[in-house]
């Protein structure tokens, strides 16, 4: 291979991991959206959320999740964690077994019904995801995947604005 190809593909390998490097350093604000009461996300400020996309409460992605998730709920709550399931199905009438369906766990869900792209907003698809928003308002971990609890504990503890303020950038 010629020099100058190899020069040119180190630079834009080069480019590219400064590029993904400067992401990690970046805030990325969560969107707001309503809840329950007239509430909305911006008013739970302060604690931590957990955000779970799926289509309904009996996709059995919602139900590992909450699973997982309900053996280690005891940390959860004495970090003041706020838990939202988002139900991007389609919205049926009330005489329907589904809206009659609880969540069937020990955590404490804020119910929403997706009106507005909720999952797009957080960066996620609408069939599965899950997202934790920080205290800072900032969303800490996106994915379309199972999330384990320890992950999410993680994202909750090592937060964006921990993060910065322990990050020594004179390395």
């Amino acid at each position: 291979m010629r020099p100058l190809a190899i020069a040119l593909i180190v630079a834009a390998l080069f480019a590219l991991v400064s590029a993904l490097a400067a992401l990690g350093n970046e805030p990325r604000p969560a969107p707001d959206f309503a809840l329950v009461g007239g509430r909305s996300l911006s008013s739970l400020r302060g604690q931590p959320v957990v955000v779970v996309v799926a289509k309904s409460p009996r996709s059995w992605r919602f139900r590992r999740e909450i699973g997982e998730v309900s053996r280690h709920y005891v940390d959860f709550a004495a970090r003041n964690t706020v838990f939202i399931a988002v139900f991007t199905g389609r919205p049926v009438d009330s005489s329907s077994a589904e809206t009659s369906t609880p969540i069937r766990s020990n955590i404490p869900f804020v119910v929403v019904r997706d009106s507005g792209g909720i999952p797009e907003k957080l960066g996620l698809s609408e069939g599965f995801g899950v997202a934790v928003i920080g205290k800072d308002g900032n969303i800490d971990l996106a994915t379309p995947k199972y999330a384990a609890a320890y992950r999410i504990r993680d994202a909750i503890v090592n937060n964006f604005e921990q993060q910065t303020s322990e990050r020594n950038e004179s390395l």
